[in-house]
């Protein structure tokens, strides 16, 4: 009789909104050089927030060395032997698409009722190799190694179309900062470099590397840790792109319902 009367005082609950889902993806990152996975310069305090209040993996595994077939399967939930978008083995020229056939996440997402969106920043995810299935917003800004649109304008961009929208949305952000050419910006050059003289050139590009791309010159300890410093302002600079995500997903009173 009292499990009755508890039940009857309880009612029926209320309905949980879905949550916004925000997906970010960082280029070209190596988890050894983020606080949480024990790096000794502190390039990622946000990062880190995060995957202290989260969930965090001490192992995780990309399908692909490089951009186009990992961020396939990654959408789409197969291995690069299946959706096949990639260069052709034969004629590194040509590229595969995703057909229609393959259903991706932002599909699924759709028709549980979720506005969708990209921002894009790799070359590789132009929407000619059909990455922008099922999304309803793709906006891709075209990339290359020495020029990449700034993580602050892709956030606020997503920031924008998030805050704007009146149902659940699926929003992936791509952050090309930490990939080549190693060009900090002002907000973070000098952070872990104002110590030392350099011995590179800052941007430091592919033409940049001793001997040229593919070269099996090993660069000295000084120009190697030269590279590593330079790189991690790259990452910071990310890493400050995901806190101004954060701060403004809670200004929007969006924090509370959302899984990043």
């Amino acid at each position: 009789m009292l499990l009755a009367l508890l039940l009857s005082c309880w009612g029926t609950p209320e309905p949980t909104a879905p949550p916004d889902i925000v997906l970010v993806v960082i280029d070209t990152t190596r988890a050894d050089h983020l606080g949480i996975y024990g790096h000794s310069r502190p390039t990622s305090p946000r990062m880190d927030e995060l995957a202290k209040d989260g969930t965090w993996y001490t192992r995780a595994y990309a399908q692909s060395g490089w951009t186009l077939p990992s961020f396939t399967s990654l959408l789409s939930g197969t291995y690069p032997h299946m959706h096949r978008v990639g260069r052709a083995p034969f004629d590194p020229s040509s590229f595969g698409r995703l057909g229609p056939e393959t259903t991706t996440l932002p599909e699924v997402l759709t028709a549980q009722g979720y506005a969708t969106a990209a921002w894009m920043n790799n070359t590789f995810l132009a929407p000619e190799f059909g990455l922008n299935q099922g999304f309803s917003t793709y906006d891709y800004k075209g990339a290359d190694n020495s020029y990449n649109r700034s993580g602050t304008e892709t956030v606020d961009g997503a920031l924008a179309w998030i805050t704007a929208q009146t149902q659940p949305t699926f929003t992936l952000v791509h952050l090309m900062e930490p990939h080549m050419d190693y060009a900090p910006p002002p907000s973070t050059a000098g952070r872990f470099t104002s110590d030392r003289q350099l011995q590179i050139s800052v941007p430091y590009s592919l033409s940049d590397q001793i001997g040229g791309r593919g070269s099996l010159e090993i660069p000295s300890a000084e120009i190697q840790e030269d590279i590593r410093r330079v790189y991690d302002e790259e990452i910071l600079a990310a890493d400050l792109a995901v806190g101004r995500l954060v701060d403004g997903l809670k200004a929007a009173g969006r924090w509370d319902n959302t899984t990043i």
